[in-house]
């Protein structure tokens, strides 16, 4: 339960930077783009990130979801267009995947 609490987090806190996030992109009309962005790619990812978990470990499927994560997140937070800010939250969604997946196989083990 713990886990689908975070997820819910995760995927609601930009709601609350949106108008700053719209001033400083000069893009108020694309900004639900953002949280869509990092939904879709997650939610593309996640059966690849199962599957490299039960063919080659949850470490070893942790470990690129985390690369992906920490690049994702850190190019997004220097963004200075709309256009890089969707990108770089692909790329975080790609490893919110990951984490999700490996989290839950971690805490529900078959």
């Amino acid at each position: 339960m713990p886990d689908l609490v975070s997820v819910y987090f995760q995927n609601t806190w930009l709601a609350k930077v949106f108008i700053s996030l719209g001033s400083r992109l000069v893009a108020h009309v694309e900004l639900s783009y953002i949280g869509t962005v990092y939904l879709l790619s997650s939610t593309v990812f996640l059966s690849l990130f199962a599957s490299l978990a039960d063919v080659f470990g949850r470490y070893s499927a942790l470990q690129p979801s985390l690369i992906f994560s920490f690049i994702g997140s850190g190019i997004s937070t220097g963004a200075v267009n709309l256009a890089v800010m969707l990108v770089d939250r692909g790329i975080a969604g790609i490893g919110a995947a990951g984490l999700l997946t490996v989290r839950i196989r971690i805490a529900y083990p078959e």
